[in-house]
């Protein structure tokens, strides 16, 4: 089977900054059973913030970006970029708005808005590791998804102004995923499944999200942690623990997956 997890709020825990005792030992578990570990997350797994994450869980696949690209070992089996004309109408808007909206690419920051993203971090964390560029330059990079940084009400107008777009709210409603419509983790992991030669009923999906709504309701079995947003807590097929009470490892067990 596939074991598909979300990062943010269902393996890392935001109060620490670390994944728990328990999520780790039921992942080393799981591969001992046979299960494929993929790690399905809004975040570029790639970049510097992410990497440390990845060498620990060690997955066997990425379904990075919210969908828009996943990868298999070093093999990219499915790459989606936003129209770079689209980008740029985003960039505008955030700018005239005071929205901080951009992405992170290998070790560098492209935001709009930075002023307000080094505030945010250094009151929640009392530091700030961004390594801010100027974000004109994501009009000529290839961008598969932005983020936006800020109050639900912001993510609102955002995506009302794009009605192309999903504007995805965090679990913890601080700032949202930018996506194009149609690219979700679901459709990730359907890529996923046609190249391993599964089905998406061979598929236990973890998430707390909304952006992991898609993926829990089209997978064999879709688990939302206890902390998980109310919308996804009513397609899921499970709720188990939130996180910092052992979820992961409570929902394996009862599923029976080792």
């Amino acid at each position: 089977m596939i074991i598909a997890f979300d990062i943010d709020m269902t393996l890392l825990d935001h109060k620490d900054y670390e994944i728990p005792n328990s999520a780790m030992l039921a992942i080393r578990k799981l591969k001992q059973a046979g299960h494929k570990i993929v790690l399905a997350s809004g975040r570029n797994l790639h970049n510097y913030y992410s990497r440390d994450i990845v060498d620990s869980i060690l997955p066997h696949a990425l379904v990075e970006l919210n969908g828009a690209r996943v990868v298999v070992g070093k093999e990219v089996i499915s790459d989606i970029i936003m129209d770079k004309a689209l980008v740029k109408r985003i960039l505008t808007y955030s700018e005239e708005h005071g929205e901080a909206v951009g992405m992170t690419d290998g070790d560098d920051d492209y935001y709009t808005n930075q002023d307000y993203i080094y505030e945010r971090e250094m009151l929640n964390w009392g530091e700030c590791g961004r390594r801010f560029k100027d974000y004109h330059l994501l009009e000529k990079m290839d961008v598969h998804t932005l983020v936006y940084y800020g109050d639900p009400a912001g993510a609102k107008r955002l995506g009302e102004h794009f009605p192309m777009l999903s504007v995805l709210l965090f679990s913890g409603k601080g700032g949202a995923d930018i996506v194009p419509n149609g690219i979700t983790k679901a459709e990730g992991l359907k890529e996923l499944c046609h190249y391993y030669g599964m089905s998406m009923k061979d598929v236990v999906a973890f998430g707390d999200g909304s952006n992991d709504v898609e993926m829990l309701k089209e997978v064999g079995m879709g688990v939302a942690m206890g902390n998980a947003v109310e919308e996804l807590k009513v397609v899921a097929d499970m709720v188990t623990d939130p996180i910092g009470e052992d979820g992961v490892w409570k929902a394996c067990k009862k599923l029976n997956l080792f």
